[in-house]
């Protein structure tokens, strides 16, 4: 957002992240994401290694999602509690999809698959 709006972004990074050291430790948070969608096609029986992180991929996003809360309370503290609805909307948010992760059956699945055959 703060990209495609020339004029005031700066204005929108401030609303999103006053701590401007916290919207790159989120980049970096993003960063196993990025490394399990290149794993993704980098999966063949030959590769056991990559294999063994594809099926601790569950493990990987969820101990980075557990990192962005606790960067979120920290937030929060930051502000002391402070409501704003841009963080609210993003707390629900980072909810629903720590929920999404943990019961989802497709995801489950997903990093049950077998590696490809090639």
């Amino acid at each position: 957002m703060a990209g495609a709006s020339r004029e005031q972004g700066a204005q929108v990074l401030e609303i999103l992240y006053p701590v401007r050291n916290n919207l790159y430790f989120a980049m970096v948070m993003g960063l196993p994401a990025l490394f399990l969608m290149w794993v993704t096609g980098q999966r063949h029986k030959n590769k056991k290694l990559i294999n063994a992180l594809w099926r601790r991929g569950k493990s990987i996003l969820l101990a980075a999602y557990m990192t962005d809360c606790a960067l979120q309370v920290y937030q929060l503290t930051l502000l002391n509690g402070a409501f704003s609805w841009s963080r609210a909307i993003t707390l629900l948010i980072t909810v629903w999809l720590g929920l999404y992760l943990i019961r989802s059956t497709r995801v489950r699945n997903t990093f049950a698959d077998q590696p490809l055959e090639r």
